[in-house]
């Protein structure tokens, strides 16, 4: 009797679990999912920038100076131990003596950037390093005019840092897939008398300066 009860018991508990499933499936709805994904890819800013060519003079094996060209199609893109003018702790420099350093700078971006140029002399601290650096002047030229002369920084401007240009009145802008040239000219110039002394307080003095190219975008034309 047990057995018929248990029996019975089971088969009640079927049923009852088969209404449950019937009754939870009449109240499900069709369903369905649609995705769209989104994709948003950023703009990029990247210049390349390259020395085509250099020029200028040095000091022969006889203390001349005579006439320079060095290496051409050398990439200043990326950070780099080369010297922009060619000029290293062998390479001595003197009055009278220039370098002119041809320079492209090329718009790998997706957007217009204008770009300006400093020059940051690094850590004068000894006195004939200042007085060299008194005597240098940086000229920036664009194939359409001079657009940046800076004489005596230290001195006249109270600062190691030479601007030509700014965000506000850059350079010049360069679009996407364009590019531009301009010429940097470092010039031992000679500046001061003989009777104050300017050049012989720079002999053997040794000053390291960076070349720094800014690039910001620019979102509407001229």
């Amino acid at each position: 009797m047990a057995k018929a009860v248990k029996t019975i018991f089971v088969a009640m508990a079927a049923i009852a679990l088969a209404v449950m499933l019937f009754t939870a499936g009449t109240f499900a709805l069709f369903t369905d999912t649609v995705t769209v994904k989104n994709h948003l890819q950023a703009g990029t800013l990247q210049a390349t920038l390259t020395r085509t060519s250099i020029t200028g003079n040095t000091i022969d094996t006889d203390g001349y100076l005579v006439d320079y060209q060095g290496a051409a199609n050398v990439d200043f893109s990326k950070e780099t131990n080369e010297n922009v003018f060619d000029l290293n702790a062998t390479n001595y420099i003197v009055p009278g003596m220039y370098r002119t350093a041809n320079m492209t700078l090329s718009n790998q971006s997706t957007v217009a950037f204008a770009y300006w140029i400093e020059i940051v002399l690094v850590d004068p601290t000894e006195a004939q390093d200042i007085a060299l650096s008194e005597q240098l002047e940086v000229t920036v030229t664009t194939a359409n005019a001079e657009v940046g002369v800076n004489e005596r920084p230290i001195e006249n401007a109270g600062t190691n840092k030479i601007e030509l240009g700014n965000e506000k009145s850059p350079i010049g802008i360069v679009t996407t897939g364009s590019s531009q040239a301009f010429t940097v000219t470092i010039t031992f110039k000679d500046y001061g008398t003989a009777e104050d002394n300017a050049n012989n307080n720079a002999k053997a003095a040794n000053i390291s300066f960076d070349m720094i190219v800014h690039a910001v975008q620019v979102t509407t034309g001229a």
